[in-house]
């Protein structure tokens, strides 16, 4: 073997080895997708149901791994409204590579969120190489590129993959309309079949979903992405909408030709609440600068407050339904309550008498989680008793995660060699809260501290700083591993050329 073999075979090795080897600070152990770790058991009791829906949220460059800051935004409202499902509808990385899921699943499985439902988009599943596909990759970090959710009494939730192949494209929609029971359908899916956008269905794909739909009964209400602004249409009697704005580069409107649609080319998500009678609402919650802010804010070990300036895509003040979660020694007890647009309310529950106290009348429920079951009692006065559920119970709140963008500079070589450095995000709003007297205070009753006793206007403030880690990928621990084992096979390789160019 010559030299120049040699440093042929070398050359090949290093080519190879760093894209059938883990990326360092992936573990080679497959973990749980995030449809099989989030996945809760959702009361078939409640009054009414909150969802949050994304769609579109992949960087401009598709080659970057990092999603963009308003992605981080929504799901830090997502985290701070605790719904009952997270739903995506595709494009959530920008070529559908390993390291780019590695980097939406370290995001989304820092947070408390349950029930993250997603099916796949066309960059969600654009690569191939030898070490897996854009499919592969979601199954195993993300979870089924299609399910159908009967756990909403009244409705049927069926996501649907609009990237496979068009047989089964076919067969997911007719698992989706399958012994509905009755039950409203609503449909997910990535390209839209309505309105025409210059952006839909691929040919053929729309044909054979309007011929289950025109044999078996068009969906109640259909979520769609891949144009990347907000779109709501109503035909035949369904609602179609369409979800793209979570961060992707925004679509101007006037490629929607469909008379009667309304479209925004704004940044944003969606907040969908369902009803056991088969109607539903939604909101279009803005995105990005001036969008205002969601926050949940433990006061005590007892209270909570929910400060809400949200605005929709148009610009106006926002109603934002929130799910409270305290412990109460084994039971969870949650507060499901739809915060006024502009306002900030306090919840709190004393251990004491085992009653929830509420600062400002709002619409709202209560459900107690066992392993017997949930229990749900309704709500709207300022003072609810739950003492024959909680009293003697000790209660605890929680402190929703905070997920931070890393700007992350990579290295085309094989070790990255760079720095860190740390810089300062401060935010601060303020609330004014009215409070009136919701109980009699006497020497023998213990209150928690946010219950006011008189009249009075309160302004609250509150102040946090974000630490901003700026990553350059500074090698360490599985890094150098990683990098000692790609040398060491170098150094077997070239070892073995010279004993068999000696042999010769």
């Amino acid at each position: 073997m010559t030299r120049d073999s040699s440093l042929l075979v070398i050359t090949l090795l290093l080519l190879v080895l760093p894209s059938l080897m883990p990326p360092p600070g992936v573990s080679a152990q497959t973990p749980l997708s995030l449809y099989e770790k989030t996945r809760r058991v959702i009361p078939g009791n409640l009054p009414w149901y909150p969802l949050i829906i994304i769609g579109d949220n992949r960087p401009s460059d598709v080659n970057a791994v990092d999603p963009p800051g308003v992605f981080y935004q929504a799901v830090n409202e997502a985290e701070n409204a605790l719904p009952l499902a997270f739903i995506g509808l595709g494009d959530h990385v920008g070529l559908g590579t390993l390291d780019q899921y590695v980097k939406l699943y370290e995001i989304l499985n820092k947070t408390r969120l349950e029930n993250i439902w997603m099916t796949p988009g066309n960059h969600d599943v654009a690569y191939s190489g030898v070490n897996g596909t854009g499919f592969d990759f979601w199954r195993q970090f993300i979870g089924p590129d299609s399910m159908v959710v009967d756990d909403i009494p009244g409705w049927r939730i069926a996501l649907i993959d609009s990237e496979t192949d068009i047989s089964t494209w076919g067969q997911q929609i007719q698992a989706a309309y399958n012994s509905t029971g009755g039950r409203m359908l609503l449909l997910g899916f990535h390209r839209p079949l309505y309105p025409n956008v210059n952006h839909n269905l691929k040919q053929g794909y729309d044909t054979v979903l309007l011929g289950y739909m025109n044999s078996n009964g068009w969906p109640a209400l259909v979520l769609q992405a891949h144009f990347h602004a907000w779109v709501s249409y109503r035909y035949n009697g369904t609602e179609f909408l369409i979800v793209g704005g979570t961060g992707a580069p925004l679509y101007s409107c006037t490629d929607v030709s469909a008379p009667g649609a309304v479209c925004s080319s704004t940044f944003h998500y969606l907040v969908l609440t369902l009803y056991p009678n088969g109607t539903y609402t939604y909101t279009p919650v803005k995105l990005g600068e001036g969008s205002g802010t969601l926050r949940v804010i433990p006061l005590n070990s007892t209270a909570y407050l929910v400060a809400n300036s949200k605005i929709d895509v148009y610009g106006n003040p926002v109603e934002y339904p929130v799910r409270l979660r305290f412990k109460a020694q084994g039971l969870d007890v949650y507060v499901v309550a739809r915060i006024p647009a502009s306002s900030g309310v306090v919840f709190a529950l004393d251990p004491a008498t085992g009653r929830l106290l509420v600062s400002q009348g709002v619409d709202y429920y209560v459900y107690i989680a066992s392993s017997n079951g949930s229990i749900v009692v309704n709500g709207g006065s300022r003072e609810l008793d739950l003492s024959q559920y909680l009293q003697g119970r000790s209660v605890s709140v929680e402190t929703p995660v905070e997920v931070v963008k890393a700007e992350t500079v990579t290295s085309t070589s094989i070790a990255y060699i760079t720095r860190t450095a740390t810089k300062t995000i401060t935010s601060t709003y303020s609330t004014t809260l009215t409070e009136t007297s919701v109980t009699t205070v006497t020497e023998t009753q213990q209150l928690p501290p946010t219950t006011i006793t008189v009249q009075r206007n309160v302004t609250s403030t509150y102040t946090t700083t974000v630490p901003l880690i700026v990553e350059h990928e500074a090698p360490g621990g599985d890094a150098y591993l990683y990098i000692a084992a790609v040398l060491g096979v170098i150094a077997v390789a070239e070892l073995a050329v010279i004993i068999f160019v000696k042999k010769k």
